[in-house]
Protein backbone atom coordinates (compact mmCIF):
# COMPACT_ATOMS: atom_id res chain seq x y z
CA UNK A 1 0.00 0.00 0.00
CA UNK A 2 2.77 1.86 0.68
CA UNK A 3 4.53 1.30 -2.42
CA UNK A 4 1.38 2.28 -4.43
CA UNK A 5 0.97 5.54 -2.43
CA UNK A 6 4.76 6.30 -3.80
CA UNK A 7 4.25 5.41 -7.45
CA UNK A 8 1.00 7.73 -7.54
CA UNK A 9 3.19 10.80 -5.39
CA UNK A 10 5.59 10.33 -8.17
CA UNK A 11 3.58 10.19 -10.93
CA UNK A 12 2.01 13.45 -9.76
CA UNK A 13 5.12 14.98 -9.18
CA UNK A 14 5.88 14.45 -13.02
CA UNK A 15 2.57 15.60 -13.98
CA UNK A 16 3.48 18.78 -12.02
CA UNK A 17 7.28 19.39 -13.55
CA UNK A 18 5.68 18.54 -17.32
CA UNK A 19 3.09 21.49 -16.41
CA UNK A 20 5.55 23.40 -14.73
CA UNK A 21 7.80 23.10 -17.55
CA UNK A 22 5.28 23.52 -19.71
CA UNK A 23 4.07 27.01 -18.55
CA UNK A 24 7.92 28.47 -18.19
CA UNK A 25 8.05 27.78 -22.15
CA UNK A 26 4.62 29.14 -22.75
CA UNK A 27 5.94 32.24 -20.84
CA UNK A 28 9.16 32.52 -22.37
CA UNK A 29 8.06 32.27 -25.80
CA UNK A 30 5.61 34.56 -25.11
CA UNK A 31 8.41 36.95 -24.62
CA UNK A 32 10.18 36.09 -28.47
CA UNK A 33 6.55 36.77 -30.09
CA UNK A 34 5.76 39.36 -27.85
CA UNK A 35 7.86 42.00 -30.26
CA UNK A 36 7.18 40.19 -33.44
CA UNK A 37 2.92 40.94 -32.56
CA UNK A 38 3.67 44.89 -31.52
CA UNK A 39 5.73 45.27 -35.12
CA UNK A 40 3.30 43.37 -37.34
CA UNK A 41 0.06 45.35 -35.27
CA UNK A 42 1.80 48.81 -35.39
CA UNK A 43 2.65 48.43 -39.56
CA UNK A 44 -0.82 47.12 -39.95
CA UNK A 45 -2.49 49.91 -38.22
CA UNK A 46 -0.63 52.66 -39.93
CA UNK A 47 -1.16 50.61 -43.73
CA UNK A 48 -5.01 50.78 -42.72
CA UNK A 49 -4.69 54.83 -43.09
CA UNK A 50 -2.26 54.97 -45.59
CA UNK A 51 -4.21 57.64 -47.81
CA UNK A 52 -5.09 59.72 -44.03
CA UNK A 53 -1.70 59.40 -43.37
CA UNK A 54 0.11 59.95 -47.05
CA UNK A 55 2.48 56.98 -46.48
CA UNK A 56 2.18 56.93 -50.42
CA UNK A 57 3.28 60.52 -50.70
CA UNK A 58 5.77 60.50 -48.22
CA UNK A 59 9.61 59.69 -49.01
CA UNK A 60 12.25 58.45 -46.79
CA UNK A 61 15.71 60.14 -46.76
CA UNK A 62 17.35 57.91 -44.13
CA UNK A 63 20.72 56.89 -46.29
CA UNK A 64 20.70 53.48 -44.07
CA UNK A 65 17.27 52.54 -45.24
CA UNK A 66 17.89 53.67 -49.19
CA UNK A 67 21.11 51.88 -48.56
CA UNK A 68 19.08 48.44 -48.17
CA UNK A 69 16.94 49.29 -50.75
CA UNK A 70 19.84 49.75 -53.46
CA UNK A 71 19.05 53.08 -53.48
CA UNK A 72 22.48 54.54 -51.92
CA UNK A 73 24.51 57.71 -52.99
CA UNK A 74 26.77 57.20 -55.83
CA UNK A 75 30.05 57.64 -55.80
CA UNK A 76 30.89 59.96 -58.64
CA UNK A 77 29.22 63.05 -58.92
CA UNK A 78 30.58 65.60 -61.35
CA UNK A 79 28.23 68.97 -62.11
CA UNK A 80 29.02 71.75 -64.29
CA UNK A 81 26.83 75.03 -64.03
CA UNK A 82 25.95 76.60 -67.13
CA UNK A 83 23.07 78.71 -68.74
CA UNK A 84 21.76 79.31 -64.81
CA UNK A 85 21.26 75.69 -64.49
CA UNK A 86 23.17 72.24 -63.75
CA UNK A 87 24.44 69.47 -65.80
CA UNK A 88 25.32 66.60 -63.71
CA UNK A 89 26.16 62.78 -63.94
CA UNK A 90 25.90 60.72 -60.70
CA UNK A 91 27.49 57.48 -61.83
CA UNK A 92 27.01 57.09 -65.84
CA UNK A 93 23.42 58.82 -65.27
CA UNK A 94 23.24 62.38 -66.70
CA UNK A 95 21.00 65.06 -66.66
CA UNK A 96 20.24 68.87 -67.87
CA UNK A 97 17.26 70.94 -65.96
CA UNK A 98 16.38 67.51 -64.37
CA UNK A 99 16.18 65.83 -67.76
CA UNK A 100 18.10 62.25 -68.19
CA UNK A 101 20.18 62.43 -71.09
CA UNK A 102 21.04 59.23 -73.47
CA UNK A 103 24.92 58.77 -72.72
CA UNK A 104 25.58 55.19 -73.39
CA UNK A 105 27.40 55.41 -69.85
CA UNK A 106 30.31 58.14 -71.06
CA UNK A 107 31.95 60.10 -68.56
CA UNK A 108 30.87 63.42 -68.46
CA UNK A 109 33.80 65.80 -69.23
CA UNK A 110 32.28 69.08 -69.16
CA UNK A 111 29.55 71.45 -70.89
CA UNK A 112 29.68 75.32 -72.30
CA UNK A 113 27.04 77.56 -74.05
CA UNK A 114 28.07 78.77 -77.60
CA UNK A 115 26.03 80.17 -80.14
CA UNK A 116 22.55 79.88 -77.92
CA UNK A 117 23.04 75.96 -77.69
CA UNK A 118 24.64 73.82 -74.91
CA UNK A 119 27.32 72.06 -75.74
CA UNK A 120 27.95 68.77 -74.02
CA UNK A 121 31.00 66.68 -73.81
CA UNK A 122 31.37 63.47 -72.92
CA UNK A 123 34.25 60.96 -72.95
CA UNK A 124 33.25 59.64 -77.00
CA UNK A 125 30.52 61.93 -77.82
CA UNK A 126 29.26 65.34 -77.49
CA UNK A 127 25.69 66.51 -77.85
CA UNK A 128 23.95 69.67 -78.96
CA UNK A 129 20.83 70.78 -76.88
CA UNK A 130 19.06 73.74 -76.46
CA UNK A 131 18.49 75.89 -73.44
CA UNK A 132 15.56 74.03 -72.60
CA UNK A 133 17.62 70.70 -72.84
CA UNK A 134 16.02 69.09 -76.41
CA UNK A 135 18.68 67.63 -78.47
CA UNK A 136 19.49 69.23 -81.35
CA UNK A 137 22.43 66.81 -82.53
CA UNK A 138 24.78 63.79 -81.36
CA UNK A 139 28.22 64.43 -82.76
CA UNK A 140 30.77 61.01 -82.59
CA UNK A 141 33.42 59.22 -84.01
CA UNK A 142 31.63 58.68 -87.33
CA UNK A 143 31.25 62.38 -87.59
CA UNK A 144 35.03 62.97 -87.08
CA UNK A 145 35.53 63.49 -82.99
CA UNK A 146 38.02 62.59 -81.17
CA UNK A 147 37.85 59.61 -78.82
CA UNK A 148 38.52 59.65 -75.00
CA UNK A 149 37.85 63.77 -74.58
CA UNK A 150 39.28 64.89 -71.63
CA UNK A 151 38.49 68.44 -71.51
CA UNK A 152 35.93 71.69 -73.53
CA UNK A 153 36.29 75.15 -73.55
CA UNK A 154 35.28 78.14 -76.43
CA UNK A 155 37.87 80.12 -78.04
CA UNK A 156 37.41 82.96 -80.57
CA UNK A 157 33.96 81.61 -81.68
CA UNK A 158 34.87 78.12 -81.96
CA UNK A 159 34.94 75.50 -79.51
CA UNK A 160 37.89 73.74 -78.38
CA UNK A 161 38.26 69.90 -76.48
CA UNK A 162 41.24 67.88 -75.55
CA UNK A 163 42.28 64.22 -75.48
CA UNK A 164 44.93 65.15 -73.24
CA UNK A 165 47.54 64.23 -76.35
CA UNK A 166 46.09 66.69 -79.02
CA UNK A 167 44.06 69.37 -79.21
CA UNK A 168 40.73 69.92 -81.66
CA UNK A 169 38.41 72.75 -82.88
CA UNK A 170 35.35 73.38 -84.73
CA UNK A 171 33.37 75.82 -86.02
CA UNK A 172 29.85 77.60 -85.35
CA UNK A 173 28.40 74.98 -87.77
CA UNK A 174 29.85 71.90 -85.92
CA UNK A 175 30.91 70.14 -89.88
CA UNK A 176 34.58 69.56 -89.27
CA UNK A 177 37.09 68.91 -86.40
CA UNK A 178 40.41 70.42 -86.94
CA UNK A 179 43.56 69.36 -85.81
CA UNK A 180 45.14 72.59 -83.90
CA UNK A 181 49.09 72.19 -83.49
CA UNK A 182 50.01 75.36 -81.36
CA UNK A 183 47.73 75.22 -77.98
CA UNK A 184 46.73 79.11 -77.37
CA UNK A 185 46.39 79.98 -73.74
CA UNK A 186 43.10 79.01 -73.14
CA UNK A 187 41.20 77.52 -70.02
CA UNK A 188 39.08 74.71 -69.54
CA UNK A 189 35.98 74.17 -68.52
CA UNK A 190 36.29 72.47 -64.60
CA UNK A 191 33.76 70.62 -62.39
CA UNK A 192 32.00 72.97 -60.14
CA UNK A 193 31.44 73.05 -56.36
CA UNK A 194 28.40 72.42 -55.28
CA UNK A 195 26.35 72.36 -51.64
CA UNK A 196 24.81 69.76 -49.41
CA UNK A 197 21.35 70.41 -50.82
CA UNK A 198 22.28 70.70 -54.37
CA UNK A 199 23.48 67.00 -53.94
CA UNK A 200 20.24 66.26 -52.15
CA UNK A 201 18.02 67.56 -54.93
CA UNK A 202 20.86 65.77 -57.78
CA UNK A 203 20.47 62.39 -55.35
CA UNK A 204 16.50 63.24 -55.34
CA UNK A 205 16.36 63.26 -59.20
CA UNK A 206 18.54 60.53 -59.23
CA UNK A 207 16.19 58.36 -57.16
CA UNK A 208 13.19 58.92 -59.10
CA UNK A 209 10.39 59.30 -56.48
CA UNK A 210 12.23 57.84 -53.84
CA UNK A 211 11.04 55.01 -51.46
CA UNK A 212 7.88 55.89 -49.95
CA UNK A 213 6.56 54.88 -46.30
CA UNK A 214 3.91 52.94 -47.40
CA UNK A 215 6.48 50.77 -49.21
CA UNK A 216 8.94 50.29 -46.38
CA UNK A 217 6.20 49.90 -43.55
CA UNK A 218 4.61 47.03 -46.08
CA UNK A 219 8.08 45.27 -46.48
CA UNK A 220 7.99 45.53 -42.39
CA UNK A 221 4.97 44.57 -42.20
CA UNK A 222 5.85 40.75 -44.42
CA UNK A 223 9.31 40.50 -43.39
CA UNK A 224 10.62 41.54 -47.32
CA UNK A 225 12.38 44.45 -45.55
CA UNK A 226 14.95 41.50 -44.56
CA UNK A 227 14.97 39.95 -48.18
CA UNK A 228 14.09 36.12 -48.24
CA UNK A 229 15.37 36.12 -44.71
CA UNK A 230 13.12 37.85 -43.42
CA UNK A 231 9.90 36.24 -45.00
CA UNK A 232 11.16 33.42 -43.31
CA UNK A 233 11.90 34.82 -39.98
CA UNK A 234 7.86 36.01 -40.12
CA UNK A 235 6.49 33.03 -41.05
CA UNK A 236 8.70 30.91 -37.94
CA UNK A 237 7.26 33.96 -35.82
CA UNK A 238 3.42 33.15 -36.74
CA UNK A 239 4.24 29.49 -36.29
CA UNK A 240 5.52 30.64 -32.56
CA UNK A 241 2.37 32.90 -32.12
CA UNK A 242 -0.15 29.29 -33.48
CA UNK A 243 2.03 26.84 -30.94
CA UNK A 244 1.80 29.97 -28.30
CA UNK A 245 -2.47 30.38 -28.91
CA UNK A 246 -3.04 26.29 -28.54
CA UNK A 247 -0.80 26.00 -25.64
CA UNK A 248 -2.56 29.21 -24.15
CA UNK A 249 -5.88 26.76 -24.58
CA UNK A 250 -4.38 23.81 -22.94
CA UNK A 251 -2.83 25.57 -19.59
CA UNK A 252 -6.65 27.64 -19.58
CA UNK A 253 -8.99 23.98 -20.34
CA UNK A 254 -6.59 22.40 -17.45
CA UNK A 255 -6.46 25.54 -14.85
CA UNK A 256 -10.68 25.42 -15.63
CA UNK A 257 -10.90 21.62 -15.18
CA UNK A 258 -8.91 21.62 -11.93
CA UNK A 259 -10.96 24.88 -10.75
CA UNK A 260 -13.95 23.04 -11.68
CA UNK A 261 -12.83 19.80 -9.63
CA UNK A 262 -12.01 22.17 -6.26
CA UNK A 263 -15.39 23.71 -6.80
CA UNK A 264 -17.22 20.35 -6.81
CA UNK A 265 -15.10 18.96 -3.54
CA UNK A 266 -16.22 22.22 -1.71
Amino acid sequence: MKNDNMEIHAVSNNKLNYKKLFKIWHRNMGIMVALFVLIFAMSGLCLNHTEALNLDKKFIASETILTMYGLDSPDNIRAFYVTNDWIYQLDNQTYFKQIKLKTDNDDLVGAIEFNDIIVVALSNQILLLTPEGELIDQLTEVSGLPNNITGITSYENKVWITNSLQYYSIDEDFINWQLEPNLPDISWVKQADISAETKQQFLQNYRGNGLSYERVLLDIHSGRIFSVGGVWFMDFMAILLILMSLSGIWIWINGSGKSRSKGYSN
